[in-house]
């Protein structure tokens, strides 16, 4: 049962990496390229506020200092991380 839970989490993570993409290109081809790389901000800021101040994995961890390392030179994804929750 360990397997198929696991196997059901992969599929839910795969379909949302899929749907997020899928939109950015619908985006892009639109002719919105700054909505779309908001768009794809999102999630980066999302996962960065829920784990920046959490006892993390290593895995969690780096992703962090890579977040913040794209932040320094990308005001999208800074806005993003540093934006306040409603």
């Amino acid at each position: 049962m360990e397997v198929k839970a696991a196997l059901k989490t992969v599929h839910r993570d795969d379909a949302t990496a899929t749907l997020y993409a899928c939109r950015f290109f619908q985006l892009n081809d639109a002719g919105q390229t700054q909505e779309g790389l908001k768009f794809m901000a999102e999630p980066i800021g999302s996962y960065y506020r829920i784990y920046k101040n959490r006892s993390v994995s290593q895995r969690d961890a780096d992703l962090i200092s890579f977040i913040e390392q794209l932040a320094s030179t990308n005001q999208i994804i800074a806005a993003e991380i540093y934006k306040k929750k409603n």
